[in-house]
């Protein structure tokens, strides 16, 4: 991710208990089994570059699929950055190099190019500069936030020069049915009452985009979608792949 003074308003407000009960649960099956063709590709002790890892759990998760990997895990925040290390010691996971990084400044964490994998998610919505995340990855290769980022992303990787034939463009759906789900999913308005400034942030949020909301309501809605077993949502989460060709 960007440097915390290189931050827009974050979307999930990056408290510990968001953190842990939903960032938390990503993993390579549920957020990124698209890399899958990509992992296949390389070779065993493939060098990969997660950049914004937050808590890590997909980071982890990729390491342990793939124990010879050398792995440069890399966020704005000390805090996140330190429990992300943490949690990997936690689960013996001894290839991961854990680092406080700027995303729009890669070179000061990574030292060296050469990377065969380098993977971005949340970081490209957060920056203040979303458009040089691509060129920034790039290079890395062997005015405010922009809410609307994800439907620019090919846009972005033809601008990073990459040619059209080496950009792969899809979609993973989230589906959020079971009981657990919907509570993990719905729990998220707590953080509209952790603190007056998480309270500040949706409202803030809510007024970028023309509407005001009410709190109590949204509180009462969201609790009786979680209770309700007929509920459900689907939510889709849209991917760039860009492969560097080797000269």
């Amino acid at each position: 991710m960007p440097s915390q003074t290189d931050y827009t308003r974050n979307y999930l407000g990056f408290s510990v208990p968001t953190i842990e009960a939903h960032i938390a649960q990503r993993t390579f099956t549920n957020s990124v089994a698209y890399l899958l063709p990509v992992l296949k590709s390389l070779p065993p002790d493939f060098t990969f570059l997660d950049v914004g890892c937050g808590p890590a759990s997909i980071t982890i998760d990729i390491a342990r699929r793939y124990p010879l990997a050398t792995i440069l895990a890399i966020d704005g925040s000390p805090n996140v950055v330190s429990r992300a290390r943490e949690a990997a010691r936690k689960t013996n996971i001894h290839n991961i190099r854990f680092a406080v990084g700027d995303a729009l400044n890669l070179a000061s964490t990574a030292s060296e190019p050469g990377f065969e994998l380098i993977k971005g998610g949340c970081d490209v919505g957060e920056s203040r500069n979303d458009a040089k995340l691509p060129r920034s990855f790039r290079i890395m290769e062997a005015k405010g936030g922009d809410p609307y980022v994800g439907r620019k992303l090919k846009a972005y990787a033809i601008a990073a020069s990459f040619e059209l034939a080496d950009i792969r463009v899809g979609q993973t759906p989230w589906i959020i049915s079971t009981r657990e789900e919907r509570k993990q999913w719905g729990g998220l308005v707590t953080r509209t009452s952790a603190s007056p400034e998480a309270r500040a942030q949706v409202e803030w949020e809510t007024k970028e985009i023309g509407q005001d909301i009410d709190l109590q309501d949204l509180h009462k809605h969201w609790r009786a979608w979680i209770e309700d077993d007929r509920a459900f949502a689907s939510i889709s989460d849209f991917y760039v792949v860009c492969e560097k060709k080797t000269s």
